[in-house]
């Protein structure tokens, strides 16, 4: 097994241009490279490498990546065959660790379930290009919801038929494990026979942050135009709800880039958002997210900021928003808030305004974690145990800023909004146990 150090040595050094330049006769377009596509034939070049994002993505057919994943798609190569040429490429050593027959098993294991993740997607996003009545009522749905064709490539959105067989029929036929993809929560029996559980829904997949597909969101067809894609497949051997962040596969390079972050309630939202152009957007998958991703969003916004887009129209986007908040703040990120509300959605937000006017109301508009939670509680408190209820939720949070300075000035915010004295404020912020991520 490559060591973890190496690993990251090879990605760190891994130049997209250089790697698809191997293989791509490339142009320069603007700040980004252009070449004809090596996954499909074309005469007109939809291929694009991005040097700052270090990725590059064809618009025809929707494949493309990272330099890693680049050549597994292209070569066919694993992803430690990957690894290796690129090392070979850049002259980097190659440590080993070793690996007990237990953690190889483990490692085989996962494999499996990300093989069979990444046949099911294909199989979904084929289903939606397949030019049936079924697949053409699925890309209205989609269209009346704006969602644009850029973005089913993109995310790799897909439609699971209205046959409960379909997907079924197509992992016998493939030879991969029925039980598997129970275990993924892919199929489940129903009326005595397995069966897909998300016939006739849009199905969008969940990526790790490496692309790898770990599981999917999804949503029935209807007649509103709205959406969500709030439905998850459940938690399995390669994915947990409070690990994953939708969208952050996508979002990665430019979250780095810019060193900020948006979060919005649910993937149809970060689509929008990425449609708009901002492409650091992400969104949850679980209720919070854990220490370990929270983790890694430290590192990559640095000193800046996250901004969680909530409406206060909705309850139940404002206790995911606090949710949140509760989960970055432990690792020292500057956490703001923005209200979309009065408007009905976010969506609708983004329809009617240009995208950077948006950007500069959000940056005007939005208020600190901390006083947006105060505000909000005690706002809506009609009563005196409501009003208890949510000057402690607002010490939750803050008894998880790391800086003490900081907590001083929001205990001075919280005293101002609350009208109860700091010193009180203080006394009961010691009684309050810190934000755990177990």
């Amino acid at each position: 097994m490559i060591d973890q150090a190496t690993v990251e040595h090879i990605r760190n050094a891994a130049n997209i241009v250089d790697v698809v330049g191997d293989y791509v006769s490339l142009r320069r377009s603007g700040a980004n490279y252009k070449g004809l596509c090596p996954f499909h034939n074309e005469r007109t070049p939809s291929f694009i490498v991005s040097p700052a994002k270090n990725f590059c993505h064809c618009f025809g057919c929707g494949n493309g990546g990272d330099p890693i994943s680049f050549l597994m798609n292209l070569n066919n190569f694993t992803y430690r065959e990957a690894l290796l040429h690129l090392a070979n490429k850049y002259h980097i050593e190659v440590k080993e660790v070793e690996v007990s027959e237990e953690q190889m098993a483990e490692r085989n294991r996962r494999q499996t379930y990300l093989t069979l993740c990444t046949f099911a997607s294909k199989h979904y996003h084929n289903a939606l290009a397949a030019d049936t009545p079924e697949s053409n009522q699925a890309l209205q749905f989609l269209n009346d919801c704006g969602i644009s064709q850029a973005s089913i490539s993109r995310f790799g959105i897909g439609y699971a038929d209205k046959s409960t067989l379909s997907l079924v029929n197509a992992i016998t036929e493939a030879g991969y494990s029925i039980s598997h993809a129970n275990d993924l929560g892919l199929v489940a029996p129903i009326d005595g026979a397995m069966r897909d559980v998300m016939a006739g829904c849009i199905v969008i997949p969940v990526m790790n942050k490496t692309g790898k597909e770990v599981a999917f969101a999804y949503q029935p067809i209807d007649n509103t135009g709205n959406a969500s894609f709030a439905n998850f497949t459940g938690q399995s051997a390669i994915f947990t709800p409070k690990d994953a962040l939708f969208a952050h596969f996508q979002a990665n390079s430019s979250i780095s880039k810019e060193k900020s972050c948006y979060m919005v309630d649910n993937p149809f939202d970060a689509i929008m958002m990425h449609q708009a152009g901002f492409t650091n957007t992400v969104a949850p998958v679980g209720e919070f997210i854990n220490r370990y991703v929270a983790n890694d969003l430290a590192k990559q916004v640095k000193d800046d900021s996250i901004t969680i887009i909530t409406s206060s129209n909705s309850q139940e986007s404002l206790n995911r928003g606090f949710k949140l908040t509760d989960s970055l703040l432990p690792q020292g990120i500057n956490v703001f808030c923005y209200d979309c509300a009065p408007a009905h959605s976010l969506s609708a937000v983004l329809s009617s305004i240009h995208a950077e006017d948006f950007r500069a109301k959000i940056l005007r508009s939005r208020i600190d974690c901390i006083t947006f939670k105060a505000q909000t509680l005690i706002g809506r408190a009609t009563n005196s145990s409501e009003l208890v209820r949510a000057i402690h939720n607002t010490l939750f949070s803050i008894k998880s800023i790391r800086d003490e300075a900081s907590k001083q000035i929001y205990i001075d915010v919280l005293a101002q909004i609350s009208k109860i004295k700091p010193e009180i404020l203080v006394g009961e912020l010691a009684k309050i146990k810190p934000f755990s991520y177990e």
